[in-house]
């Protein structure tokens, strides 16, 4: 009689303490004024419902949007200088908007862009843009998808926060998910990844409470600190291919159930995949045990049944 083999593939990312800011964030840039220095900021210039500055490449800042219309169309040009960004705080807590075209030139959405437009319910994100702001989408209330850009490099963290954003798929042109840009998505449910990924960056999906499982393709090599850090993971899949999971090491023990006195399978290592082979069938219980570089151990523990067959 044979028994069946208990693979464990589950992976613990830990971090040290990460400060969050709580408070509610306001629509206005905040300025400190520095003894000795000298800051010089352009004044905005006006393009219909839209005020913009100019940078010393000719390109196009959009900064405010000053119109009533629900529907938003942001031009590609203005002027016959290209738009290649929405400046932070453009469309903060703009409640009356309810979608927004951006143009095909656009490579930044900054920070607070849209914050608080709680109902805005449709935007398209450009394949162009290559870098989304902390807070961009913060409290867009009714925004339910997010087409994931393929040129997207940097992001900013709580970018989705209470925004119900629950499924992405992400383009199969992708080789990295950015560090940071899942932060805080709170209402997030499922990530598609394509086999085109290589690398996740850290804190990427930090805070993903509803997150409770993800599939990993076979091409990723690397997982950054606190990736799935204080997520709903219930499971996930450790990739052939991975070769670093944040400088973190693991130790894998395991008992039967009825047993006080834990057999160890692999001692603190950066080993990821461990093969448990009970041999009884009974109920089982494995501890993973996870330290970082400063030796700070964190545990976790699973319950496993195993049948005869």
């Amino acid at each position: 009689m044979s028994m069946k083999s208990t693979v464990l593939r589950k992976v613990i990312a830990v971090s040290m303490a990460v400060a969050m800011v709580t408070g509610t964030a306001l629509c206005a840039p905040v300025i400190s004024d520095f003894a000795g220095t000298s800051i010089t900021v352009g004044a905005a210039e006006t393009y219909g419902d839209f005020e913009y500055t100019v940078a010393d490449d000719n390109t196009v800042t959009v900064t405010k949007y000053t119109g009533t219309n629900a529907k938003v169309t942001v031009p590609e040009k203005i002027n016959s200088k290209t738009v290649t960004a929405i400046g932070s705080y453009a469309f903060c807590e703009n409640t009356g908007i309810t979608g927004v075209t951006l143009p095909k030139t656009l490579k930044a959405i900054k920070s607070h862009a849209f914050y608080g437009c709680s109902n805005l319910a449709s935007i398209n994100i450009p394949s162009t843009v290559e870098s989304i702001g902390e807070y961009a989408f913060y409290g867009c209330s009714k925004m339910t998808s997010f087409s994931y850009p393929v040129s997207l490099k940097s992001a900013g963290s709580y970018i989705f926060r209470n925004a119900p954003v629950k499924t992405v798929t992400v383009p199969e042109e992708v080789t990295a998910i950015p560090s940071y840009l899942f932060y805080g998505a709170n209402m997030l449910e499922k990530v598609v990844l394509p086999d085109t990924v290589t690398k996740i960056g850290e804190y990427a999906f930090e805070n993903c409470v509803k997150l409770t499982s993800i599939n990993l393709p076979d091409s990723v090599e690397t997982i950054q600190d606190g990736a799935f850090y204080n997520c709903g993971l219930t499971s996930i899949n450790f990739p052939k291919k991975l070769k670093n999971v944040g400088g973190y090491t693991y130790a894998v023990l395991y008992k039967k159930k009825s047993d006080t006195k834990w057999t160890v399978k692999q001692n603190y290592s950066a080993n990821t995949s461990v093969s448990v082979k009970p041999y009884l069938a009974t109920d089982y219980e494995i501890c993973v045990k996870t330290k970082d570089k400063d030796g700070t151990i964190a545990k976790k523990f699973f319950a496993v049944k195993v049948s005869a067959v």
